[in-house]
């Protein structure tokens, strides 16, 4: 792979220029990228003045093609009525050269929003799914450099205090991820997989309510990642090359270098019209700082090395799609917190490798058939610092970490999906598959000793465990699919479809019904109604099916002098309760587009969520003791939103969100305790608020565009999160989350680039700050009333600068 980046690197280097005009050639397609879609009307317009320099027709089969422009960067707008409107920015034109861009518009029962341009004159779409461009993490304040920072921009979308991302109430293990068509979330807990480096990806769709039947295994939302395919030139771009030392002012403390994120991607033809190369990296080195904690042992930090190769093939009626992606991970001192120092927070080893490849044919004009294999394995290891006992206090922890583990999984999918389009009392496009995904884990698990010891020091619990516990299993989902989005007018779109699934784990069978519209109320689409209702089916996680097979527990309990037993050690075997069945969803909302004038759109939607068989962990109830693990989890969401979004031609946008939200849950959620960190101390479960319960949130994000200049405020307002209250034996002390919430969140984030022009490329310089008003917004609080400093808030946020030095593609 290297020898070949180079040689494509050499050949991009040597490439030649002519003073002649270039061109721009692609098609129109919807049902993503499968179906051809004639007669959208095609213009390029200049990407700063926003003049119009080129427009045409695409025609019976999708194929359309923009000649005479000179050398420069464009915006190619794509309409159709009936469908969404869509805008590529920022395509480069070079002498000589003939570019393709394949656009594929989706009908407006989609609800897509492009964050980076909305048409003027283009109909109002709702935020059931919103579609982010992944360029937006080089121009916005965002925290972090991957697809995650980009999801708190959704309304609904919240990340908690661990830094997961909560999907419209639901947990970050109920969120399925894919890649293009794969499914990536991690088959052991259902956690999202990342190692796809942030050029790699062309833009981020948040699906919180897909009510396509064709998306499944999820039961709180779906984030696909579509990948970048390589042009018709070649393109070489190296970023963040140069480490910048923080020199005090990165967070008002530090000296060194505390972030390093080099990235690198080389785009172009192998051979010009037939074969497309895509090969992108991105090394990370970063170490966050725990600001509550002596500053010799207060980081925890992350390096990773993320390389994805795609390749792209013409080959008669067939378009074939290869990807590879490789993505080693080492975290230290993970869980790092106030309470939490580094001697009892372990370090997380993660290695993973995938291989897919797609096939897209073209039957006919009107019907494809899609066909993918793809397979992923992941080897992941938490690691201790020591064997040495772990020693729960009111004043925080100390010794070591209490469990090792080492996990390898292994995912084969197998996809075939059939898309045509009929015309019979209105358009049809009608869609079936079939989607199977064999997996398998193999692990082992051990935990050392695991002390409660109450103010004075004596002991109040000891839980010793089994020896070395090894798991193994495997489980095949499967699922079909039949949908059909109608276009009745001009005015109206109807969705209709069902879903079957069979669990790998539980072997349990479910059918999902899901129902969308969209109507105008007015003939020229400003005022429009649109909604919906479906179930979803969660899959299953693979170590829920090992639960049993886990080291089970020895618990001692002792007086108040620390050395009389209250009663004869008792063992606590892990054991299934009743029979586990998958987590599913129940969903509806009803929203109200209208744009008040061109540009100027005013959204409000509301929307409910129930959740019912979430997995769960508990002390059983009864005379034999045991950790229990049932699907009797409930959740319960509702949102009111409100969105007023402005954008302009020259490519500045504002927008402003207010969500008013409620969410409660079974607190005792099964990936919490037994998630790759582990959590030794399991209490009684109960109904109420989340951890991430917010029920006022105002977000407000804008890109101004300013010649040569950009900025970009961000500002986000919210009621603080609930957290709950325990005593010095660890009990918990009234209702859970119900009468204590962090202060009021408020925080600023800004960004100001300019771009200048070296040797003929243009190059992005400027300034990044975190938390630019420095106001006080703790992350971690003493929740012990047994502690002299209960409820005292700590570990607040530190305003961060960054300076950004990057090539612009």
């Amino acid at each position: 792979m290297l020898s070949a980046l180079l040689v494509v690197m050499a050949r991009a280097a040597g490439a030649q220029t002519r003073a002649t005009t270039g061109s721009i050639h692609g098609q129109t397609t919807t049902q993503s990228g499968v179906v051809p879609l004639p007669g959208v009307a095609i213009v390029v317009l200049t990407a700063v003045a926003q003049t119009e320099v080129a427009a045409t027709v695409s025609d019976a089969q999708g194929r359309f093609r923009a000649v005479g422009l000179r050398p420069g960067d464009y915006d190619v707008r794509a309409t159709l009525g009936g469908f969404a409107p869509v805008q590529r920015r920022g395509v480069r034109v070079v002498a000589d050269s003939d570019v393709s861009l394949d656009l594929d518009i989706a009908l407006a029962m989609s609800t897509t929003v492009d964050a980076q341009a909305v048409a003027d004159d283009a109909p109002i779409t709702g935020t059931s799914q919103s579609t982010l461009d992944a360029r937006l993490i080089d121009v916005a304040p965002l925290r972090g450099d991957d697809y995650r920072a980009l999801l708190p921009l959704v309304p609904g979308v919240v990340r908690g205090v661990d830094g997961r991302i909560n999907f419209k109430g639901g947990r970050p293990t109920e969120t399925g991820l894919q890649i293009d068509q794969t499914y990536a979330s991690d088959p052991v807990t259902g956690d999202a997989l990342t190692g796809v480096p942030v050029d790699a990806v062309s833009t981020v769709e948040v699906l919180p309510n897909p009510y396509s039947s064709e998306y499944g295994r999820f039961s709180a939302g779906v984030v696909r990642l579509d990948t970048r395919k390589g042009g018709d030139a070649w393109r070489a771009t190296a970023n963040n090359f140069v480490p910048v030392p923080c020199l005090k002012l990165c967070d008002g403390s530090s000296w060194g270098i505390r972030s390093f994120d080099p990235r690198l991607i080389v785009t172009g033809p192998v051979i010009a019209g037939r074969l497309f190369l895509a090969q992108s990296l991105q090394y990370h080195d970063h170490r966050e700082r725990v600001t509550s904690l002596p500053r010799a042992a207060s980081d925890t930090g992350v390096r990773s090395l993320d390389v994805f190769t795609r390749v792209d093939a013409v080959w008669g009626a067939h378009r074939l799609v290869g990807a590879v992606s490789a993505s080693p991970e080492n975290r230290t001192f993970v869980g790092l917190d106030t309470f939490h120092p580094q001697a009892v927070s372990p370090d997380v080893r993660r290695r993973g490798l995938g291989v897919s490849v797609a096939d897209t044919w073209r039957w006919s004009g009107t019907t494809l058939l899609e066909t993918s294999v793809a397979r992923n394995v992941q080897r992941l290891s938490v690691l201790p610092r020591s064997d040495d006992a772990m020693v729960v206090t009111p004043d925080g922890v100390t010794g070591a970490f209490f469990n090792t583990l080492t996990r390898r999984s292994d995912t084969t999918q197998v996809i075939a999906a059939m898309s045509t389009v009929r015309s019979f009392w209105g358009d049809h496009v009608l869609k079936g598959g079939v989607d199977v995904l064999r997996s398998s884990f193999e692990g082992t698990s051990q935990s050392h000793l695991v002390e409660i010891r109450r103010e004075d020091g004596t002991l109040s619990e000891r839980w010793s465990f089994g020896p070395l516990a090894s798991q193994s299993t495997t489980a095949t989902d499967v699922g079909a699919y039949v949908q059909d989005r109608w276009r009745v007018s001009d005015r109206a779109i109807g969705e209709l479809g069902a879903r079957f699934d069979r669990d790998g784990v539980t072997r349990q069978q479910n059918v999902s019904p899901r129902l969308g519209f969209v109507f105008s109320l007015r003939a020229d689409a400003r005022s429009v109604v649109r909604g919906g209702v479906g179930r979803f089916i969660g899959r299953t996680p693979l170590l829920a099916a090992t639960f049993e097979a886990l080291e089970s527990g020895t618990v001692g309990r002792y007086g108040q002098d620390g050395v009389t037993p209250v009663a004869p050690e008792i063992r606590v075997p892990n054991v299934v309760a009743g029979r586990l069945e998958p987590s599913s969803s129940r969903v509806w909302n009803l929203e109200y587009d209208h744009r008040i004038r061109s540009g100027l759109l005013l959204k409000f939607n509301y929307l409910e969520r129930a959740g019912t068989h979430e997995l769960l962990v508990a002390p059983a109830v009864g005379a034999s003791a045991a950790l229990a693990l049932a699907s009797r989890g409930r959740s319960r969401y509702r949102e009111a939103e409100a969105t007023l979004h402005y954008a302009r031609k020259d490519g500045r946008e504002l927008t402003m969100t207010y969500v008013r939200s409620r969410s409660r849950a079974d607190l005792n959620a099964f990936d919490a305790y037994f998630g790759t960190i582990r959590q030794p101390i399991v209490r009684a479960n109960e109904f109420g608020p989340t951890s991430t319960d917010a029920p006022n949130r105002l977000l407000a994000w804008a890109v101004l565009p300013i010649r040569q200049w950009t900025l970009s405020p961000l500002l986000e307002v919210r009621s603080g999160f609930p957290y709950s209250v325990v005593d010095a034996e660890q009990m918990f002390v009234g209702p859970r989350n119900a009468a204590a919430r962090f202060p009021a969140f408020t925080s600023l984030d800004f960004s100001v680039l300019r771009v200048l022009t070296v040797r003929g490329r243009r190059v992005r310089v400027g300034l990044r700050s975190n938390h630019l008003i420095g106001n006080f917004s703790p992350r971690d609080v003493q929740i012990n009333v047994a502690s002299p400093t209960f409820g005292t808030f700590s570990n607040p946020i530190p305003r961060r600068l960054g300076f950004t030095v990057e090539l612009e593609p």
